[in-house]
């Protein structure tokens, strides 16, 4: 399996600790094997047990200096090629969704978006959606979530409240196949196989 995502702080953060609990699980299981990318201050890669992961250079996000931009397609589609994911999650909305779509275009491998967050609801805190300009706002957010939604095969929600939620405002027309997993273990049972993955010795 193959995590790209630009939610990973330096320190901290909810999909960092989901990510990391991943790792955990496939260093117990070893028919299993996780592919991580995100952005970093630098290039590097990281290799333990059942799990590489890739830092790939990239800007840092405004207002967010501890998390980056993830802008290095053709670095992506190498390293897709190189580990030959079964299946491969994104989980951030910035340009991580792009980049993983554009990369996995000359390889036929399954692409999920973990929708980690109600983006229309973060873009404007309370009672600033209700004004005009917020509502446009959040429809302009709202389509962009439909926009990812139609380049992905599935979109996943930790918990089926939030499942409930994304189907309820974007319904399955615009953000289909909405599906829950409870943790990073979950996230393994789709299509991880021992005969597909790399050495990493």
């Amino acid at each position: 399996m193959l995590d790209v995502s630009e939610y990973f702080g330096a320190s901290s953060g909810g999909v960092r600790t989901y990510l990391l609990q991943k790792r955990r699980f496939v260093a117990d299981h070893p028919g299993l094997r996780q592919v991580l990318v995100t952005p970093g201050a630098h290039d590097a890669v990281h290799d333990e047990p059942g799990s590489r992961w890739y830092q790939l250079r990239g800007p840092a996000i405004p207002f967010q200096p501890s998390y980056r931009f993830l802008l290095a397609t053709r670095s992506v589609r190498r390293i897709i090629d190189r580990e030959r994911p079964d299946l491969i999650e994104v989980g951030s909305s910035y340009f991580a969704p792009w980049v993983g779509h554009h990369a996995r275009r000359h390889v036929e491998v399954p692409v999920v978006w973990f929708y980690h967050a109600n983006l229309p609801r973060l873009a404007l805190p309370g009672r600033a959606r209700e004004r005009t300009i917020g509502r446009a706002v959040v429809r302009g957010v709202e389509r962009y979530v439909r926009h990812i939604g139609r380049v992905v095969d599935a979109t996943l929600a930790a918990s089926d409240f939030s499942a409930s939620a994304c189907a309820a405002r974007f319904t399955a027309s615009v953000v289909p196949r909405v599906n829950t997993t409870l943790s990073g273990e979950t996230a393994f049972t789709a299509r991880a196989t021992r005969s597909r993955a790399p050495s990493y010795s």
